[in-house]
């Protein structure tokens, strides 16, 4: 999150918590359904609105804050990887990139798929 926003406005943590439905949890406070919060309040808490910029932010937030870093990451593995520059990369594209790496300029997906579908 942005560190210049936590300075400024510190949200009040139990407009986000709620206590357990769960006999179990014996009414540990939990966090609410975001669904079921105003967007207002939401906003509130200064986190990215979208999928994609929350990915990004958690990245740079593994990456020490460094735009640079993130670019480098090696962990392919990671569910965000993909999303890291903050935008999916799954849209359909108009043309192959120009900046395109060399090694991938023949490839051909595997069993038949095609960009912007999954398997």
């Amino acid at each position: 999150m942005n560190q210049q926003l936590t300075r400024e406005y510190r949200p009040d943590k139990a407009l986000y918590l709620q206590p357990s439905p769960h006999k179990e949890d014996a009414g540990q406070l939990i966090g609410c359904d975001p669904r079921d919060l105003p967007v207002e309040l939401l906003r509130q808490l200064g986190a990215p609105t979208s999928p994609s910029k929350a990915a990004r932010a958690m990245c740079l937030g593994c990456c020490g804050n460094q735009p640079s870093e993130v670019r480098k990451c090696v962990a392919v593995k990671c569910p965000l990887w993909s999303y890291r520059m903050g935008m999916s990369p799954f849209h359909a594209r108009r043309s192959i990139p120009e900046n395109t790496p060399a090694h991938l300029a023949g490839f051909q997906p595997a069993d038949g798929l095609s960009e912007g579908t999954e398997a």
